[in-house]
């Protein structure tokens, strides 16, 4: 086949397939639900009550073409997106109803597909096939937010206001192995392997304190994963 009726074709081919996208987007929409906050916000619990009672038929007042009987079949789908791992739905409900624990916390993006039959509020809609509508909920960790402003920052200027926030408030507690070991280290020395491996050892461990402190110390740099 000539080069022009190649690319004619492929041209064809794609906005066919652009045209096939957008009617089943009409037949069957997509609504994509983040659900972000900051650790031990109650992400993980949220999802996996908010779908265990749609799988269920819990009780959801405030859904009202549930309570109203027009949502006629709900249930999960396939993983739309297979490059994003798949919220662990039935390993979340299993801690929370028949372990009695609460569920791993979210360490990375992940996301679930669940779809909705419903009958139209429209008369008139009625007359036509059934509505779907698909639901796309993804887990996100909101801590991964606090990390923008890092853009606009160089790492001299990160490192002064970390260093910064450690000597204040409940910080100062939790940082006192990191703090006695920076401010040992002989900065105009050569540079020693040990020492910044302890360094970086104290940094983490701080981190990780701050993380299960009692009083939720959510705003930290990276580091602590």
């Amino acid at each position: 086949m000539p080069p022009i009726l190649t690319s004619l074709t492929d041209d064809a081919r794609i906005a066919f397939d652009n045209l096939s996208d957008r009617a089943s987007g009409f037949v069957n929409p997509t609504l994509r639900l983040g659900v972000t906050g900051l650790s031990r916000a109650g992400k993980t619990v949220f999802i996996s009550s908010l779908v265990h009672n749609l799988l269920n038929g819990g009780r959801l007042p405030v859904f009202e073409s549930v309570r109203s009987g027009r949502v006629s079949k709900i249930r999960l789908e396939p993983q739309p997106d297979d490059a994003v791992p798949r919220f662990q739905y039935e390993d979340h409900v299993t801690a929370l109803v028949r372990d009695r624990i609460w569920p791993d916390s979210t360490r990375a993006i992940s996301q679930l597909r669940i779809t909705l039959d419903y009958e139209s509020a429209s008369g008139w809609n009625r007359l036509f096939s059934p509505g779907r509508l698909s639901i796309d909920i993804v887990d996100y960790p909101g801590e991964w937010l606090l990390d923008l402003p890092l853009l606009a920052q160089d790492f001299r200027t990160f490192s002064n206001n970390t260093a910064e926030r450690a000597r204040r408030g409940v910080r100062a507690e939790l940082a006192s192995e990191w703090m006695v070991l920076a401010q040992a280290v002989k900065i105009e020395g050569p540079a020693d392997e040990g020492d910044a491996r302890r360094l970086a050892e104290a940094f983490t461990a701080y981190l990780k304190a701050c993380k299960s402190d009692e009083r939720s110390l959510s705003t930290l740099p990276p580091g602590a994963s």
